[in-house]
């Protein structure tokens, strides 16, 4: 089909071309047709992982920008008991050591 629209093509517009010319413009057109269609099928194939990541990374990030200083240990993550003969220390129960918690 392609060979016969390029043999009308070049016959109205007079061109004169060998049969090896015109086999290799004919391959190298069908190559770009191929090309043209393979790239087409990617660009349907929907969103790229590396875009899914972003936004999944983007949402986090506001998430935790929104975050504010645990009441409990005042951002530091840590309870500290001081009793007259010892000190204990942990986590904080109310941020789980982070130091901030969802508003």
């Amino acid at each position: 089909m392609l060979e016969d629209f390029l043999r009308e093509l070049f016959e109205i517009n007079k061109i004169k071309v060998t049969d090896v010319q015109f086999n290799e413009m004919a391959e190298d057109i069908q190559g770009y047709f191929d090309m043209i269609n393979e790239m087409e099928s990617y660009q349907h194939a929907g969103p790229s992982p590396v875009q899914e990541e972003n936004k999944q990374l983007k949402k986090e990030l506001e998430k935790e920008k929104n975050k504010q200083v645990c009441p409990n240990c005042q951002g530091t993550g840590r309870n500290i008991i001081n009793g007259p003969y010892h000190s204990a220390e942990s986590f904080c129960f109310k941020c789980s050591g982070s130091g901030k918690i969802d508003p």
